[in-house]
Order: C-alpha cells, then structure tokens, then sequence
C-alpha cells in the first residue's frame, strides 16, 4: 500500500530499544525515514512470524549460524535478509532500502504475497 514504511523483522539484537533509533540518516524532508521494525530474539519457528509478519526484509545480528531456520529456508526468503557482524550498523539500514528495492522488482513483496 502507497504510504507504508518497509516492514524489517530484526532477529538477536541485544538491545531492545535499537529498533526504536533506527533512522535514515540525510534523507529529504518530504522521505519517511524510519522503518515498520518487529524484533525476535532467534529464529525458531521463523516461518510463522514471516507469514504473521510478512517482512520485506529481514536483518539478523549474532553469529550468522545461530539462524539455523533461516540458513536453510528458500532462496526467496534468503534474499531479503541481511546479516549484521556488529550491534552499531544503523548507518547500514540503508541496506534496508536497497534490499527491499531489489527484491520489490519481482512484485511478490510489493504486493505482500508469500511469507
């Protein structure tokens, strides 16, 4: 829908108060610059919250092998995560952007299909 923020799932973030300073950073006044951010601790039973959810993109911040769900679910799922080495990246979430972007060509997350 015209007007919504990218819907972000962050998974292992250790700070749960880091979704609330998730910001862009030098965007036009006229841009949102925030983001729609739901938050999980890990990733068990991680195809139920991406169909209650339905993130365009997800970023996950630990050790990348920890996301044993996510590490095997299917490429279209893949596609939209982001793995995060350090817990400082929100100049990073303008990956976010170009995340959603890429994966938005194919229409399946634009109109909110799949999990």
């Amino acid at each position: 829908m015209p007007g919504d923020l990218i819907r972000v799932l962050i998974i292992g973030h250790p700070d749960p108060e880091f979704a609330r300073a998730v910001r862009l950073e030098n965007v036009p006044a006229i841009w949102a610059d925030g983001f729609d951010i739901s938050c999980l601790d890990n990733d068990t039973r991680i195809n139920e919250t991406l169909a209650r959810i339905k993130p365009q993109v997800i970023v996950t911040f630990g050790v990348m092998a920890d996301f044993r769900e996510l590490n095997v679910a299917p490429l279209d799922i893949r596609l939209r995560w982001i793995h995060a080495s350090a817990v400082h990246v929100a100049d990073d979430f303008e990956l976010c952007i170009r995340t959603f972007l890429a994966n938005g060509a194919s229409g399946t997350m634009l109109k909110g299909n799949g999990p």
